[in-house]
C-alpha cells in the first residue's frame, strides 16, 4: 500500500472536513463554495456536493464517472481530480472513507457543501454524520431563506432543470403540477429537518440567513470564516464580485395566484418553524407570506 492510499495519514497530512454545509438547496451554497475556493487557505474539490450521506449518492457517483472519463492523466490538476473522483466512486458508506476524501495538507481548509444533506439523510446516516461531528467537533452550516421566496426560487429551478417544464406556465396551474411541486417542495419542511439537524449537531449548528448574502456578503463571507477558522480576504475587485449570482434562479414570471397559493401552503410550516426560534427569525416570513396573499404582483419579478 503506497502513502497516498495509506488509511493513516503522514505527519504533514489531515483527514476528514474541517466543517460541513448542509443548505438547504437554493439558499447560496454555490455561491459559498465559489468564493471559499478563491480563498489560499482553503482546498475545496472541483465538484461542490458530493452527497455521500445522501440518499442521492448513486447519482452523484455516476456524474463522477462520466466526468472521470474526460480526465487528461498528463494534467496534475486533472490527477488531483482523478484521485478525488476514484476515492469517492470507491467508498462504500463508512465513516472511514469518507474522512480520506478529504486528506490535505495540514493548514488547508476544507469542508462538504452538500446542500442536499438537509433533507435528504436516512437515519443509519445521520449516525454517522453525528459521531464525525462529535470526534473532530466540526461546525455544522444551516442558512435558512424566507420561505415563500425560496419557494418562488424552487419553482423557477424547477422549469430551469425541466422538472416542470416551461409550458406549463402558460396554462392554468394544475393540480397535477401542484402536487409536483409539493413533492419536491418538502425540503422547505424547516420545522422537522432542522429540528433532525439541531439534534445531530447540538451546539454546532450554525445558523445563517440568505438575505445576509443579498444584504451584506462581505459581512456573511467573514462570519463564516469565522466559524470555519479562516480569515477571509476579499480585493476591492472581490467584493465587487459578490452580487454575482451563482446557479441562479431564471428569470420567470409567475402568475399571482400561484404566488398566492404558495403563501398559503407555507404559512402553516413557518408557524411550526416559529416555535422552535426566536421571533425575529419568522417575523419578516410572515410579513412576506401576508404581502403574497394580499397582493402577490408585489413579488413577482
Amino acid at each position: 500500500m503506497t502513502e497516498e492510499n495509506s488509511p493513516i495519514p503522514s505527519a504533514g497530512e489531515v483527514i476528514g472536513p474541517d466543517f460541513i454545509a448542509i443548505g438547504p438547496p437554493r439558499t447560496g451554497t454555490s455561491w459559498l463554495f465559489q468564493v471559499l475556493n478563491s480563498q489560499p487557505s482553503c482546498m475545496f474539490f472541483p465538484v461542490k456536493e458530493i452527497n455521500y450521506f445522501c440518499i442521492h449518492i448513486e447519482k452523484t457517483k455516476s456524474r463522477l464517472a462520466e466526468r472521470l472519463l474526460l480526465l487528461d492523466a498528463r494534467n496534475s490538476e486533472h490527477n488531483y481530480h482523478k484521485s478525488i473522483y476514484e476515492k469517492i466512486l470507491r467508498s462504500n458508506g463508512s465513516i472511514a472513507d469518507y474522512m480520506q476524501i478529504f486528506r490535505r495538507p495540514k493548514g488547508k481548509i476544507v469542508g462538504d457543501i452538500s446542500p442536499y444533506y438537509f433533507d435528504a439523510v436516512s437515519k443509519k446516516d445521520m449516525e454517522k454524520i453525528r459521531f464525525i461531528i462529535n470526534d473532530k467537533n466540526i461546525p455544522i452550516i444551516i442558512t435558512l431563506r424566507d420561505p415563500v421566496m425560496h419557494a418562488m426560487s424552487w419553482l423557477k429551478h424547477l422549469n430551469k432543470m425541466r422538472v416542470i417544464p416551461v409550458e406549463e406556465f402558460s396554462k392554468d396551474w394544475s393540480d397535477i403540477i401542484w402536487d409536483e411541486f409539493l413533492a419536491w417542495s418538502a425540503r422547505m419542511t424547516y420545522a422537522h429537518h432542522f429540528k433532525r439537524w439541531k439534534e445531530a449537531a447540538g451546539n454546532n449548528l450554525r445558523v445563517f440567513h440568505f438575505e445576509e448574502i443579498l444584504q451584506a456578503p462581505a459581512g456573511y463571507l467573514k462570519s463564516i470564516g469565522k466559524e470555519i477558522g479562516i480569515d477571509i480576504t476579499l480585493s476591492d475587485a472581490d467584493i465587487s464580485n459578490l452580487s454575482i449570482k451563482v446557479n441562479g434562479s431564471p428569470e420567470l414570471a409567475l402568475r399571482p395566484r400561484l404566488v398566492s397559493a404558495i403563501a398559503a401552503a407555507l404559512t402553516p410550516e413557518i408557524n411550526a418553524f416559529a416555535r422552535m426560534v426566536p421571533a425575529e427569525i419568522t417575523e419578516k416570513w410572515y410579513e412576506t407570506a401576508r404581502l403574497a396573499q394580499a397582493t402577490p404582483e408585489a413579488l413577482i419579478e
